[in-house]
């Protein structure tokens, strides 16, 4: 199967991003009592409940133009087995001449393909639905608020804050309302969380090897980021200058505490 290099790229990118959520979830899950591990799943369970699209009437979204044009243009990516988008573009398009079935002509849509090529990930695996799209994005914010235990368990070392954090994410209703929807938003906030979460484990390993896995893994997530919603370029400045000002906050804290305080 010829498969074009920028689906195939994206596709790689999202893989090596989901299994280094997987493992960094996992690094910090296994430590927790069995107890509290089973009540952040019951929440993570509520979380998707109430996210689930209801399937007679799917909410899109309200975004007109993208609340349709990545399950359009995922279709027609999968039926021309990812030879779409041409001229190793990353930009997301869709039938301008012909049919989905029957494309003679294509025309760019100025979006990356990262969600696109995600639901063409899902529709080799489990084959074509037009539900599948809200399915993924109920997932992604749903797996997003293990996330956000993670990080808030690895700031603050509380199981009981870094809970809160994730209850929130799970009964918000703004958050309810458009998980579910074709946009890119709901898998971007995802793979924002999974670069979050690579970094801070990034800058916190010693050892060389796992640094260079760690950088591997903090590049691909903040590529895939951006191929997600370009607006997610900011990662690549917010990261380093969140990390620059930590450091510059512990050292001020040493230097007030050596020199001013302590005497």
């Amino acid at each position: 199967m010829n498969i074009g290099l920028p689906c195939l790229t994206t596709i790689f990118l999202f893989i090596i991003t989901v299994v280094s959520f997987v493992i960094l979830t996992y690094s910090c899950l296994r430590h927790l009592p069995f107890a509290k591990v089973f009540f952040l799943g019951i929440v993570f369970a509520i979380s998707f409940a109430l996210k689930f699209p209801d399937p007679r009437h799917p909410f899109h979204g309200l975004e007109y133009e993208d609340c349709y044009v990545y399950q359009a243009s995922s279709r027609l990516m999968w039926l021309s087995n990812c030879k779409i988008p041409q001229n190793n573009s990353f930009y997301t398009e869709t039938c301008s001449v012909g049919s989905i079935e029957n494309c003679i002509s294509t025309e760019s849509i100025y979006n990356y393909i990262g969600f696109p090529s995600v639901l063409v990930l899902s529709y080799f695996i489990f084959g074509y639905s037009p539900g599948i799209a809200h399915i993924i994005s109920a997932l992604a914010v749903s797996l997003s608020l293990l996330g956000i235990f993670v990080i808030a368990f690895r700031l603050l070392n509380d199981f009981r804050s870094a809970i809160i954090c994730s209850i929130v994410l799970a009964i918000l209703p703004l958050a309810n309302t458009y998980a579910s929807t074709t946009s890119a938003e709901p898998l971007s906030s995802f793979i924002v969380v999974t670069s979050v979460m690579t970094f801070m484990s990034y800058i916190s390993n010693n050892t060389w090897r796992d640094r260079i896995i760690m950088y591997v893994a903090v590049v691909s997530s903040i590529t895939m980021a951006i191929l997600g919603k370009r607006e997610n370029i900011i990662l690549v400045g917010v990261l380093p200058v969140g990390w620059l000002w930590n450091k510059t906050k512990s050292i001020s804290y040493k230097i007030i505490w050596k020199y001013f305080i302590r005497c």
